[in-house]
């Protein structure tokens, strides 16, 4: 048994260092002459113009070459044989999942002479009935985007929507919930260089924030809507594959900053009806990309750093008891006669001196004075200002290392951490929220012969939200059940008609992890491409939950 493991253990382990083409697109074509015949035998170079990454194909008896699972960027590729001049197809800008077409026409000459034709290749797609669209870079890095989230862009591919139901992020973090084609969100895959992605709460990945940081630090995207491959795996929805940026031989870096505040929003009816001034807001954005090259042609770093600090304000209204309350001094027939001790009266008009019974006072004084409108009935209103502070860090870093024409791997890491605290009802009541995401992805790419190529990858996801519930208590002896705090324990006192203070559902809390391999083979015959291969996951998630857990009393009067 020991010994078939580790033999297992040793062929993933050689097959990953002799993997070798990316997750990216497919160059094919055919070679002709001046007359329009076939031309098999011909030596085509593909060759990626950011890295140097090349490809050398011989065009088959059908004058075919293809070459299948390239990085995305910008090409050239150049055609020579015996008898004719070379030919160099330059502008060809590859894209995630595209099948581009690159016919190729030999003019009779010298090898030595050369013609250059500079001309992008076709974007209508032939080869395959898959329905998507792109996003490209221009359009991530370019287009207004509140927040930076570039997930915001899918909703505008067709056969997109977000879902009716609660379309923003759960409770326990998580970015958009989106329906494709009419399915169901949690039916949808979100790939990020292959390796899934999608949380456990069936979301696209974006923390406890919902929003999916790092645009400059994403190349590309699509949205597979319907007609894709097996290869996708599991998913009845749609497919969102992303691809990172990678380093070239070029140095390149960024820095930015945005800022927003309150100086040109205009004040929220709540506002205007106190008197009050507008809310404070202040929203930072800032981060740097940096890439380039190790070693030129062969060793390539690129990473980037983004963050957001996130200050908004907001006026909440809540109905608490008012000055009369608080002493024991309740309206006849008032609705909060009966907590505090006194006997419901239906008939009398006057007040009713019920005063306040001794185990109900240090409750009672967790309610401030209200500030608001009196509501006849022992209660009124209390607004004051609120702060939601929010936090947000992510980091990728990749590195991508082309042994020989034959052979690279990459590898890419991303840590996404955030943080927000909710305000409650009251101003002693709030509810922090964290969650930490983390995605790791290795992929080896090789090309055994012009017409077998082969992928290994290794991805491992790692989700971690939490969420609890912050009231605070005068007395840490304030409890309804001995030896069991209120204070974030699932405590909830819930008065009809008053403000809720604590929540019986927190906290709470998921630790996700998602370890998955996998093997593609793509072979070449003739006309015909054939890609087979298979996939691995372990799931691990582990839920953790006090309901109720300081006890919970629900008065209704």
């Amino acid at each position: 048994m020991y010994k078939k493991a580790l033999l297992l253990l040793w062929a993933f382990v050689f097959c990953t260092l002799l993997g070798m083409a990316q997750t990216g697109g497919t160059i094919s074509g055919t070679a002709r002459d001046a007359s329009g015949a076939l031309i098999p035998g011909a030596t085509v170079t593909v060759r990626n113009v950011d890295t140097g990454l090349t490809r050398e194909l011989i065009t088959g008896e059908q004058g075919r070459y293809s070459a299948p699972n390239l990085p995305v960027g910008p090409y050239e590729v150049q055609v020579s044989l015996t008898g004719f001049q070379t030919e160099i197809r330059k502008g060809i800008e590859l894209t995630v999942g595209q099948e581009a077409i690159v016919n190729l026409s030999l003019q009779v000459g010298q090898v030595a002479e050369r013609v250059e034709v500079t001309a992008e290749a076709a974007v209508v797609e032939i080869t395959n009935a898959t329905v998507s669209s792109l996003i490209n870079q221009d359009m991530i890095r370019e287009m207004p985007l509140n927040g930076r989230s570039f997930t915001d862009l899918i909703p505008l591919q067709a056969g997109t929507v977000l879902a009716r139901n609660n379309p923003t992020a759960s409770a326990l973090g998580g970015g958009v919930k989106i329906s494709v084609t009419g399915s169901r969100p949690l039916t949808n895959s979100f790939l990020l260089d292959g390796t899934d992605i999608v949380d456990p709460r069936g979301t696209i990945p974006g923390g406890i924030t919902g929003s999916s940081l790092g645009v400059d630090t994403v190349r590309e995207f699509r949205v597979l809507t319907n007609g894709y491959g097996a290869e996708y795996g599991r998913s009845s929805g749609g497919v969102f594959t992303a691809i990172t940026r990678s380093g070239t031989n070029q140095l390149h870096g960024t820095g930015f900053e945005f800022f927003r505040n309150a100086k040109l929003d205009a004040a929220k009816w709540e506002d205007n009806k106190f008197g009050r001034h507008k809310p404070p807001f202040k929203r930072n954005q800032f981060g740097f990309t940096f890439g380039g090259p190790i070693q030129k042609d062969k060793t390539f770093f690129f990473g980037g750093y983004e963050g957001l600090r996130d200050r908004l304000g907001g006026t909440t209204v809540s109905d608490v008891p008012n000055a009369l309350a608080h002493q024991g001094i309740l309206p006849a027939g008032g609705a909060v006669g009966a907590p505090l001790g006194c006997p419901y009266q239906t008939i009398s008009i006057n007040p009713l001196q019920c005063g306040v019974a001794p185990g109900v006072q240090q409750w009672l004084d967790l309610y401030p004075l209200p500030n608001g409108r009196d509501l006849g009935n022992g209660t009124a209103e209390l607004a004051f200002v609120t702060s939601q502070p929010t936090n947000q860090d992510y980091f990728t870093v990749k590195l991508d290392r082309s042994f020989s024409p034959k052979l690279s791997m990459f590898v890419r890491y991303t840590r996404d951490a955030s943080s927000v605290t909710s305000p409650g009802p009251l101003p002693i009541v709030s509810q922090p929220q964290t969650a930490k995401e983390q995605y790791l992805t290795v992929q080896g790419d090789s090309v055994f012969s012009p017409t077998t190529l082969n992928t290994v990858r290794f991805g491992m996801t790692k989700s971690e939200p939490l969420d609890v519930y912050v009231t605070q208590l005068t007395s840490p002896s304030m409890t309804f059940i001995p030896g069991q705090p209120f204070n974030n324990n699932g405590g909830q006192l819930n008065v009809t008609g008053l403000a809720s203070i604590g929540n019986y559902l927190d906290p709470r809390g998921q630790k996700y992890t998602n370890l998955e391999g996998s093997d593609d083979v793509t072979l070449i015959r003739g006309t015909h491409s054939l890609k087979m291969g298979a996939i691995f996951k372990r799931m691990l998630d582990y839920q953790q939950a006090v309901t109720a857990g300081g006890g919970q009393y629900t008065i209704n009067c």
